[in-house]
């Protein structure tokens, strides 16, 4: 269960912040999951992730977050070591990368098991369309990431 800020006790409230605050900037990923991408301009330097990754795996599990995808480009190549002792893996190397990132997958959620395939490389979808006898629609709503639900036709 969930308390909202203000029923929680001022250290509560102090830590949630500071956790907050020294977490690393990731990008949502569909099914609960966080990217963490070094490769794109603007990423913080590697002794931030040093720094930060510990505070950020804690918050990240605290709010449910089930993965973290880790994309390393080959400059930041030592990171892979920091990386594997916050329990990192390899997980693929991007088809469009031409060698020159990796990504790492860490799954924060001991007690469920890990869904996240060796890789994908696409999504297959199914969709169903049914009409009763006195003309009425039922449609297939299918869960999509960031919380967005449609429906699939046909």
């Amino acid at each position: 269960m969930r308390l909202p800020l203000s029923r929680l006790g001022a250290v509560q409230r102090a830590t949630i912040v500071s956790m907050a605050a020294s977490a690393l900037p990731v990008q949502r990923l569909p099914y609960r999951g966080v990217l963490l991408d070094w490769t794109q301009a603007g990423a913080p330097p590697p002794s931030e992730f040093e720094a930060r990754i510990a505070p950020s795996l804690e918050r990240w599990t605290a709010e449910g977050v089930k993965s973290c995808m880790f994309k390393l480009p080959i400059e930041n190549a030592g990171l892979a070591s920091v990386a594997a002792q916050h329990g990192f893996v390899f997980h693929h190397v991007p088809l469009d990368a031409d060698g020159r990132h990796v990504v790492l997958k860490r799954w924060l959620q001991p007690r469920l098991t890990d869904k996240v395939p060796p890789f994908a490389t696409h999504q297959v979808g199914i969709a169903g369309l049914c009409i009763s006898d006195t003309g009425k629609l039922l449609v297939v709503r299918e869960w999509r990431g960031g919380g967005r639900r449609g429906a699939r036709g046909p």
